[in-house]
């Protein structure tokens, strides 16, 4: 039997906080832009958590899907090893499903629909793991979906801004999700799963990755010439956006040598997301909200990454990397 703390400490592994935190940011950021400033506090507070909610419950969902797969090449994780049971799984994902969308109907139709249209990404890009380029583009339509909740949670008419700033966040979240597959990718090989990785090879996908960065980064700079937005308060955060995409690039030329250095991409780009949805922020808020919303947000996904995650989550001895395609 596992002690209460190996319990609780399997669930915030599945929660994955460094993620699934961004969710809420993400919607927050949409509801400030569509209003032109931020929400009422009780409303901000449930903006932010449905979205939050409802992907612990998808990483219920996909973790009891991928729980086979898990105990061949990752049987610390919590299913696998025993710590989370499946039907508790099920339940947890049902329940959060539930709250979600419970607090949904308290925000209105429109966000009943939004968070319809999110769970049924959820599950294309659950189904279209093995498709190469599907579930990173379906995954990105998820982050998209948050920014749109968070703005219809507000006004079912959706402001041009508020388009072109979903189209940010998906070319925000592609790059990363193709990223987030790479780290292990022996595991992938071994048991099937049709990454871009494993279907194109190493060279061609990570320069595809440039590329979409770069996109990303002439996308987010010219944001405040397309939108009224406060552009130094925006570009103020872009610098620290900017410098952590550098990063997540800088550690991808090294991953053919350094296969660890997949692992470290992935978490800058991860961090990247709560800095573009405080960019967001301030250019609506102005500076100092931003940072009184989003620091905590930080803070806790570096604490849940650093003090719970690494040697749980992942595997931290990774093998030579395959170049190869096909």
């Amino acid at each position: 039997m596992f002690r209460f703390r190996d319990r609780v400490l399997a669930h915030l592994e599945t929660w994955r906080p460094f993620i699934s935190l961004n969710a809420g940011l993400t919607a927050i950021a949409g509801a400030a832009l569509q209003l032109g400033s931020l929400p009422s506090p009780g409303q901000a507070t449930v903006i932010f958590a449905v979205p939050v909610i409802g992907y612990l419950g998808a990483l219920y969902g996909t973790d009891f899907k991928d729980r086979a797969a898990d105990r061949e090449t990752r049987p610390q994780r919590p299913i696998p090893s025993g710590r989370i049971g499946e039907d508790e799984a099920i339940i947890w994902m049902s329940l959060c499903m539930g709250i979600g969308f419970l607090g949904a109907s308290w925000l209105g139709f429109p966000a009943v629909v939004m968070t319809c249209v999110a769970l049924g990404v959820g599950v294309l890009r659950a189904v279209a793991k093995s498709s190469g380029l599907l579930a990173p583009f379906f995954r990105s339509f998820g982050t998209a979906a948050n920014l749109l909740f968070g703005a219809v949670a507000i006004d079912a008419t959706i402001s041009p801004a508020v388009w072109l700033i979903a189209l940010v966040f998906f070319a925000d979240t592609f790059p990363k999700s193709v990223v987030g597959s790479l780290w292990d990718l022996e595991a992938d090989r071994a048991t099937g799963v049709r990454t871009p990785w494993v279907v194109y090879g190493v060279p061609r996908v990570r320069v595809m990755v440039f590329a979409a960065l770069l996109a990303l980064l002439a996308l987010v700079v010219s944001v405040p010439f397309l939108i009224d937005i406060r552009s130094g308060p925006y570009y103020g955060f872009l610098v620290v956006f900017t410098g952590m995409v550098g990063m997540a690039a800088w550690r991808l030329t090294q991953v053919i040598r350094r296969p660890e250095a997949a692992l470290s991409a992935l978490n800058w780009l991860l961090r990247d997301r709560s800095i573009l949805a405080g960019a967001v922020l301030a250019g609506v808020a102005g500076p100092v909200t931003a940072v009184l919303i989003v620091l905590p947000v930080v803070l806790l996904a570096e604490w849940s990454r650093v003090a719970l995650m690494a040697g749980r989550m992942y595997r931290l001895e990774m093998p030579a990397m395959a170049v190869s395609g096909g």
